[in-house]
């Protein structure tokens, strides 16, 4: 069974995920909508519309924009106070939505961090952290985009979510002072 995800989009001037849809490799499926009360829906997880959980969703949307074979993935990558710090960090933490999102492994490890491969986790190092979509578990084809609940397959509209997803930053920085989209040949190593 492959892994597919889908991404539910509020049609509004400053849009936000509104439910996410994930089956995993062994065919458990994972719901969670934003909100705060668990249990509103049954059967359904929560997650509230922070910059983690916007990260993940511009690096989705980068995905589905760079399916190609000739590109190593899309990356996401910024210092402290980046959409990429910000999903770091929640890989890292494992918070409840996070798992609501995308469940557990039968090791008890959040299957996010098998979605994602990261350079420079918890920027230990110092510099930018990386993180990149681990397409052996996930392909860009399998994410499905979809804005009040109908599916969006113009790449030009997934661009225009992406670059409104990146610009919606409270701080009033723009997309490129916040994070580098960077985007790779498959001959550039990326170590994990």
């Amino acid at each position: 069974m492959d892994i597919s995800l889908r991404l539910n989009f509020s049609n509004t001037a400053t849009p936000a995920l509104e439910q996410a849809d994930f089956v995993s490799l062994r065919g458990s499926e994972h719901h969670a909508v934003r909100g705060k009360t668990p249990g509103v829906y049954r059967g359904y997880g929560t997650f509230l519309w922070t910059n983690g959980v916007r990260a993940l969703c511009v690096l989705f949307l980068r995905a589905k924009l760079q399916d190609s074979p000739e590109i190593a993935g899309p990356l996401l990558s910024g210092s402290r106070g980046s959409l990429a710090a910000s999903l770091d960090y929640a890989l890292d933490k494992q918070p409840l939505w996070l798992l609501d999102m995308f469940g557990l492994e039968d090791s008890g490890r959040a299957f996010a961090s098998r979605l994602f491969l990261r350079n420079n986790r918890g920027m230990k190092r110092g510099g930018n952290v990386v993180i990149s979509l681990n397409s052996n578990f996930i392909k860009p084809s399998h994410i499905i985009i979809a804005v009040d609940g109908v599916e969006v397959r113009e790449s030009e509209r997934w661009q225009r979510l992406q670059r409104n997803l990146e610009g919606a930053d409270p701080t009033g920085a723009t997309g490129s002072e916040r994070d580098d989209f960077i985007m790779p040949s498959k001959s550039m190593q990326i170590l994990a």
